[in-house]
């Protein structure tokens, strides 16, 4: 097929590629950045919210151990070169896994703290025991950790119903319970346990909370609780008919 004089065969047709202004660069560029920044600055918020916990579980067991006196070589489970802590916790059966993230963390908080020399050249010592969320084994670690009077304190224990049988026993040996994964109220009577130092909010200031929201922002009037029959869900029953009550609630 011949083609008018001053025609060439036509080709593939092109498509013009519109080159960003040097405006749009910098606008396509902060915008990329700023893809970036939340998620890193979620990250960085994520870190500190997790690192928070374990700094005020070690200012509160410094504060212990700066307050048993002197060298502190009468004091239980201190020795010239370490400082021994008992555990009883769940680390298995049904709340295993969150008892092993427990031990975890504190052992993470003892060996930074270890890097730093320690308190006062003593290196600090984590002693674990297994009572399967079961309140007899419970009772019977803590019975043995004051019996070998070899620990300094009892840290990071894990359930309700097992705080309840351990509190009395280390009350009457006058041993730190420190840092329980319980919200329960009794933990909370200081003339009962002076002994327990609590590290999280009471189940009755969660569930004030949690029934305030429910009942201003979401327009809630009827409340149904399903609970677990111990010491820990009776707990949180408790503080939902209370919450409820100060509302005018039946």
């Amino acid at each position: 097929m011949r083609h008018p004089p001053g025609q060439g065969k036509p080709g593939p047709s092109r498509q013009k590629r519109r080159v960003p202004s040097r405006g749009n660069r910098r606008r396509q560029s902060r915008k990329k950045k700023s893809g970036r920044k939340p998620q890193l600055r979620s990250q960085r918020n994520e870190m500190a919210v997790a690192a928070r916990p374990l700094s005020v579980f070690m200012l509160v067991l410094l504060f212990l151990v700066g307050g048993s006196g002197g060298s502190g070589a009468k004091a239980p489970g201190v020795t010239a070169n370490s400082i021994t802590f008992g555990q009883s916790s769940c680390l298995s059966g049904p709340c295993g896994h969150a008892g092993l993230q427990v031990s975890a963390g504190i052992l993470a908080a003892f060996h930074e703290r270890n890097l730093q020399g320690g308190v006062n050249g003593r290196r600090l010592e984590l002693v674990s025991r297994d009572h399967e969320y079961q309140a007899e084994k419970a009772a019977a670690d803590a019975m043995r950790f004051v019996s070998a009077n070899n620990v300094f304190a009892i840290v990071g224990g894990l359930g309700s119903p097992t705080a309840r049988r351990m509190a009395p026993i280390l009350r009457r040996a006058k041993m730190p319970f420190v840092g329980i994964v319980s919200g329960a109220d009794f933990l909370r009577d200081r003339k009962r346990f002076p002994n327990v130092v609590n590290l999280r909010s009471s189940y009755g200031e969660e569930t004030r909370r949690l029934v305030s929201h429910m009942f201003n922002k979401l327009g809630a009037r009827r409340f149904g609780v399903i609970y677990q029959d111990d010491a820990f869900g009776r707990s949180v029953l408790n503080s939902y008919h209370e919450a409820l009550k100060a509302l005018g609630l039946p």
